[in-house]
């Protein structure tokens, strides 16, 4: 039986052998045709080229800040449009990220993922290491939260682009970005024309149920030309295939020395099926006021609620797609997310004027069962110890941002691009678990308490200048100025604390620094369709405060961690921890060839990783956050788009990355050349997508993905447990009718692909008994019907 990594190394020699044969077939003459044919850009944001629909179309992104195009934007990004989204089935960012190359994720549900690009992956730390933006408000809140590192995941309905800026973005887009930035760039109201539409999803999963979805679009010219109004609503509901069992009373198996009992034999008293439940709903607006032609205010904001019954996660012993309770323990989760901006942008004598004001506001519940956990703690074999155990999280996050922009326009030989940024963030992690059977044990309920106001402010100078050396080389440098200050105050109690019982201690951690982020870009575009450069660039990421490890005696958790430090020299856990930081060296280029109907990018890069944040994880179950270690990360991204025939398109995407760290830390417990955590070493991708047209307005479209994601390592207990590599495969086809009409019918993960995404973190701690692992959704077949007004 051939391996997956076989079919892959198989299925990249296939693209490369069709490359090469394209290549071959391309003459002179037609290389001197692509060099001498035009490329229009004067199209809006996001706007496809529609010169001709037998040549791949380009979309117009605004990566640099500035309107450009992929083609000439230096450095590696994929772009793609909301309509082509919307064709592939994406209706939300997590689902989609899994075709991009080079960037990877963790989730353990919606709204609870978290990015790496290019293996800069965050395994410790508290701010991500990947800007997630939403228009040009930043969403990536660096907080010492529960989910701090999480990201938001917006519905993809309505959408004008998504844009994935690979490699530092430290200039342009701060603090959160040294492995790159995400962008989703939302449709605006049109103060010129009405239009409307409205689309339902309905679908079944295996091992699960009906699915649905509802989603609708208005947009209303208010007033012509001056001001227009644009409203977006989604309802989406998952039913969930996961099962929570809850076994009789009594009956749950304790520990067999250091394993865990034989759960999947034991008697069921109930079992809910369908656990993961989702629903979720969204409401988006904008207003926008074009009082001159020089002059755009838009006011916007966002409604999002999300609500889960459970985690997306089973339990790796014994690897059914189940979670076992000893009692009756629901683990509901619950997002409520508020979001408001002011865009203003005024244009005068050459030069943009731009101002975003943003303010964002988030709520994140949610509940695990920790009756196992307390076994642990107490060094017991049976869970009956002292009844049901909760261990009940809230996050609460409050973020406003200012930025000040101005940007030279027109096509000189020399571009500017200054601005300011300001945000103040505040946020408040709390976790409690109360067991009230445990007074009559050792005198009080309360096992664990723990608040966390955390204050992060961040200012920053920024600015970019580019000049045309010759028609075909120009050079670009970049510079940010930042600075921050952190304020993180840890109140703990409890018997799994420091403290060991209800004495409260309190621990305060105030940490700032300052520097500069620079960036260097050479390009040489001898025509249109080719594109070569060279960029050096440095990224970073805040430092933060640490909780406290217990050490206490009352405990065996609070015993063991104590030799844990004694045995890397400590007699505590640290209390708080550095910047990370790192240099990039990126060099891609950008080919067009056969008129356009063949587009290859393709970038090597090496980055430099020094202090980086890593987690240490203790065999008590807790653990601190310390910068230990170094790595270099080696890698190379290559996308292919062709135009195969009219109407047939072939897109395909390889990304591998070497990331291994060449200095380890004992705290760690790393050696150097050792996997960096979450990242896949491959991941690789490829549609095929065919539209024909039919008699009269009806056409017929068509399309099918293959998703690769190879083996990665994940903190689970201790660090560096694997998780396998899987592949996906999704089908779409259906027809329109004109643009008023279209009907799809679509199967997801045809071959019903169970994959253990990623460990998820436990709130109480992890446990050396078993993992959970979230995992993707089984085979889900499904109709959407669409209607354009």
């Amino acid at each position: 039986m051939v391996s997956v990594e076989g079919r892959l190394r198989e299925a990249s020699m296939l693209v490369a052998a069709s490359v090469s044969a394209i290549m071959g077939a391309v003459s002179p003459a037609m290389a001197a045709e692509n060099a001498r044919s035009p490329d229009s850009s004067a199209h809006p944001p996001g706007g496809e080229q529609q010169t001709n629909p037998g040549v791949l179309q380009e979309i117009v992104v605004t990566a640099e800040r500035r309107e450009s195009t992929v083609q000439k934007v230096s450095g590696s990004i994929t772009a793609v449009s909301g309509e082509e989204l919307r064709e592939r089935g994406f209706t939300d960012f997590a689902s989609f990220a899994t075709t991009v190359p080079a960037l990877s994720s963790g989730t353990s549900g919606p709204g609870q993922t978290e990015f790496n690009l290019r293996g800069v992956s965050s395994p410790g730390g508290n701010s991500a290491t990947v800007g997630f933006y939403l228009d040009d408000i930043p969403l990536t809140a660096a907080a010492n939260s529960n989910s701090g590192k999480v990201v938001v995941n917006p519905n993809l309905y309505d959408l004008n682009r998504v844009e994935v800026l690979r490699g530092p973005q430290g200039t342009l887009y701060g603090s959160s970005s040294m492995g790159g930035t995400i962008r989703i760039i939302t449709n605006q109201p049109n103060a010129e024309d009405y239009d409307a539409s409205a689309q339902v999803s309905l679908s079944n999963t295996n091992g699960g149920g009906f699915n649905h979805t509802e989603s609708g679009i208005v947009n209303l010219p208010l007033v012509r030309d001056t001001l227009g109004l644009r409203l977006v609503a989604t309802r989406d509901t998952v039913d969930g295939w996961i099962h929570r069992i809850v076994i009789v009373p009594g009956a749950f198996p304790g520990l067999a020395g250091s394993e865990r009992g034989d759960v999947a034999a034991a008697p069921v008293a109930r079992d809910y099926a369908h656990s993961n439940r989702t629903e979720a709903q969204t409401v988006r607006g904008a207003l926008r006021y074009e009082p001159t032609d020089n002059l755009d205010i838009t006011p916007t904001f966002l409604y999002q609620h999300v609500t889960q019954a459970g985690p997306s996660a089973f339990d790796t012993e014994p690897g059914t797609q189940a979670h076992y309770n000893a009692y009756d323990i629901p683990e509901p989760y619950r997002e409520r997310l508020l979001l408001g901006s002011l865009n203003v942008e005024y244009r005068h004598d050459g030069v943009s004027f731009a101002s975003n004001t943003a303010l964002f506001d988030r709520e994140q519940k949610l509940t695990q069962d920790a009756t196992e956990a307390l076994m642990f703690v107490f060094g017991e074999t049976t869970p009956y110890l002292a009844g049901p155990v909760m261990f009940n999280a809230q996050d609460d996050t409050r973020q406003f941002s200012q930025e000040f922009r101005a940007t030279s326009a027109g096509d000189s030989r020399f571009k500017w691009l200054i601005g300011a940024f300001y945000s103040d963030l505040e946020s408040r992690g709390a976790n409690r678990s109360q067991v009230p059977g445990l007074v009559p044990i050792v005198g009080t309920a309360n096992l664990f308490f723990r608040t966390q106001p955390y204050a992060l402010k961040q200012a920053a100078l920024f600015g970019e200048a580019s000049y045309m050396l010759t028609p075909e080389w120009k050079v670009t440098v970049g510079l940010r100025g930042y600075r921050y200050e952190t304020d993180v105050t840890t109140k703990v109690s409890g018997l799994a604390s420091v403290t060991g019982g209800d004495d409260l201690n309190i621990q305060n951690v105030n940490a700032k620094d300052n520097g500069a982020n620079p960036r260097l870009d050479l390009t040489y575009a001898p025509s249109d369709d080719l594109t070569v450069y060279a960029t050096a660039a440095k990224g970073f990421r805040p430092g933060g405060g640490d909780q406290a490890v217990p050490t206490n005696s009352s405990t065996a958790t609070g015993v063991q961690c104590a030799a844990d430090l004694a045995a890397l020299g400590l007699t505590s856990s640290p209390t708080e921890y550095g910047p990370d930081e790192l240099w990039s060296y990126e060099l891609g280029a950008k080919a067009r060839f056969l008129n356009k109907r063949l587009s290859v990018y393709g970038a090597a890069y090496q980055i430099d990783w020094t202090g980086i944040q890593q987690g240490v994880a203790l065999s008590c179950g807790f653990g601190y956050t310390t910068n230990a270690g170094e790595a270099r990360i080696r890698g190379a991204e290559i996308e292919l788009s062709a135009m195969l025939a009219d109407g047939l398109r072939l897109a395909s995407g390889v990304g591998y990355i070497d990331g291994k760290l060449t200095q380890g830390s004992v705290a760690v417990g790393s050696v150097a050349d050792q996997r960096l955590q979450t990242v896949p070493k491959w991941s690789a991708n490829a549609g095929l997508t065919y539209t024909r047209a039919l008699a009269g307005e009806l056409s017929l479209f068509s399309h099918v993905e293959y998703i690769y994601t190879d083996e990665r390592f994940n903190g689970g207990y201790l660090a560096l447990t694997p998780t396998p590599s899987y592949e996906l495969v999704n089908a779409r086809a259906g027809v329109s009718i004109g643009r008023r009409w279209s009907v799809n019918a679509y199967v997801n993960n045809i071959f019903d692909e169970r994959a253990p995404l990623n460990f998820i973190a436990q709130q109480a701690t992890n446990l050396p008994f078993y993992d959970r692992a979230a995992t993707n959704q089984p085979l889900t077949v499904g109709l959407e019907i669409r209607v354009q007004y």
